[in-house]
């Protein structure tokens, strides 16, 4: 019988791990139902099954533009998360990090999004997609690739991975089965409420996480500044010494 392996430590800041990555799970799941409820009904933040629907296509000899459109939705998916890659230099959730600007830089994305869609173009999508892309590094990148907000394959692999464990009891990770519940609890939240909004909003449905990812952000500098005013004041005395 192997030896049993030790169970991961619990990570610092967990509890502001859990929600901002719960958080970010709804705001996805919400944007995905709301375009999978459009009239397109193309899921937007998982890249998955446009890559599928991409292979089919050209199988099935469609036009030049749909291939097109598959195309610019994976390939801004990855130009988000490369953005994202490019300004933000974090490996662990840490004050004075950039999550604050990627926030609103998401919020701004979503708005682009937005009017695209009400001037009743479908490249809203990529544009979407972008976004997505932007939101799942930074998640990715704070968490050391523990956590993934727009899709869940990943995150339903992981907790069915951390439940054996547990069973087996090797390398018990309460800590695990808690993050990845509440993160794939976060994008059906998110998911009934995008479709429930849908119903009520229309295309303006995306005005909700549009303003959640920039009070979000908003809120993040807020906080930034009183801590940094307050580490200073703390300080003070020591370097006026």
């Amino acid at each position: 019988m192997s030896p049993k392996s030790p169970p991961d430590p619990l990570p610092d800041n967990f509890r502001e791990l859990t929600a901002s990555a719960a958080v970010l799970s709804a705001v996805a799941g919400y944007v995905n139902a709301v375009t999978i409820a459009g009239v397109l009904h193309v899921p937007s933040t998982h890249m998955s099954g446009t890559a599928t629907r991409l292979s089919v296509d050209v199988v099935a000899g469609v036009g030049a533009s749909t291939l097109l459109f598959d195309a610019a939705l994976i390939a801004a998916f990855v130009l988000g998360s490369a953005v994202s890659g490019a300004i933000l230099d974090s490996t662990q959730l840490r004050v004075g990090r950039r999550y604050g600007f990627l926030l609103v830089l998401e919020s701004i994305l979503l708005t682009a999004a937005w009017l695209t869609l009400n001037a009743g173009s479908r490249f809203y999508l990529p544009v979407i997609g972008l976004a997505a892309g932007l939101q799942n590094a930074l998640a990715s990148q704070y968490s050391r690739a523990t956590v993934r907000t727009t899709h869940m394959t990943g995150i339903l692999t992981d907790l069915g991975i951390a439940l054996g464990k547990w069973v087996s009891r090797r390398g018990v990770t309460h800590w695990r089965v808690v993050l990845y519940l509440s993160i794939f609890a976060g994008f059906l939240v998110g998911g009934v409420s995008g479709a429930a909004m849908s119903l009520v909003l229309h295309d303006h449905a995306l005005l909700v996480p549009i303003a959640i990812t920039g009070l979000g952000g908003a809120a993040y500098w807020t906080w930034q500044y009183r801590w940094v005013r307050g580490a200073a004041q703390r300080m003070l005395p020591f370097i006026s010494r």
